[in-house]
């Protein structure tokens, strides 16, 4: 079920590819430290890179109800040619607004113990982690306040907002990763200093060996030594979560098994473990493999 303050969505998606990224959940949600020209940064925008524009990324924030309850969406559809891993747009308060109109902000204000000063500064992250392909439109990602787990409730939230810095994470033709940031301020567009990242990776480790990579769009590997193997997995429907863990216990994980509709664990005859949880959110997979 959402909540108000709703359970940690999967990190970023490109820092474990090698990729400066946008802030997640719990930190400060600042991406516009990067967002500097080409000719800032001392380097040539690839022609790959500057095929993307901020028009490709057609992004509404609406409501929505996922599980009964009621929040704020950030939906976009991708009007580029290229499948998009991520967005992340930063909405700054809009100049002029009064103490009187901040007072929908009370609760947040209350459960923080926040100052007048700090309320004046409060901003919303809208973050969209659904991979698309070409055409395709991603919906029901919650915005949030001041990039903690805190969900923004109301469109009298956001209407104190415009949109300060939107990043993009996407694949280019060469099926490696990319970043495209856009400040709507100055209209500048950036990118990372990190080009071509591989969104593909895996290991050839013992416990990795268990297993087989799933048929995700991008995979990034968090740890791999010799007693754990952990991995998130992105673009990953519930169909393809489901078929993976058939697989898995196919693969002998099927002793001491635990399951749920968005989660399993078990370990195999030599006492691995393996663990696997889906977010629906963010249509991803976490995975752990390792010895007790």
């Amino acid at each position: 079920m959402i909540q108000k303050c709703f359970r940690k969505m999967s990190v970023c998606f490109l820092v474990g590819l090698s990729i400066v990224m946008l802030t997640a959940c719990g930190g400060n949600g600042n991406s516009q430290s990067s967002n500097k020209s080409s000719k800032d940064k001392g380097y040539e925008e690839s022609a790959e890179k500057m095929e993307l524009k901020i028009e490709d990324i057609d992004w509404q924030v609406e409501e929505s109800i996922l599980d009964g309850e009621k929040f704020l969406s950030l939906n976009y559809t991708n009007n580029s040619d290229y499948t998009i891993m991520d967005v992340e747009i930063k909405f700054k308060q809009k100049e002029g607004i009064t103490k009187e109109q901040l007072s929908v902000f009370d609760e947040y204000k209350e459960t923080y113990d926040y100052s007048d000063e700090e309320v004046a500064e409060i901003y919303i992250l809208g973050y969209n982690r659904k991979c698309t392909r070409p055409g395709e439109t991603a919906k029901d990602s919650p915005l949030v306040l001041n990039g903690t787990y805190y969900m923004a409730e109301s469109m009298a939230q956001y209407e104190l907002m415009e949109p300060e810095t939107i990043t993009v994470a996407f694949i280019g033709s060469n099926d490696k990763g990319y970043i495209m940031y856009y400040d709507y301020n100055s209209q500048v567009y950036g990118s990372s200093t990190h080009d071509a990242a591989n969104i593909h990776e895996w290991s050839d480790k013992e416990l990795a060996k268990l297993i087989d990579a799933p048929d995700c769009v991008a995979i990034s590997v968090d740890i791999d030594d010799d007693d754990i193997f952990r991995f998130t997995g992105y673009g990953v429907k519930k169909e393809m979560y489901k078929s993976y863990v058939e697989e898995i216990k196919s693969k002998g994980f099927t002793e001491d098994a635990d399951e749920y509709d968005d989660w399993y664990e078990a370990k195999n005859s030599d006492g691995i473990s393996f663990d696997i949880r889906f977010s629906a959110i963010e249509e991803s997979i976490d995975v752990n493999v390792s010895k007790d």
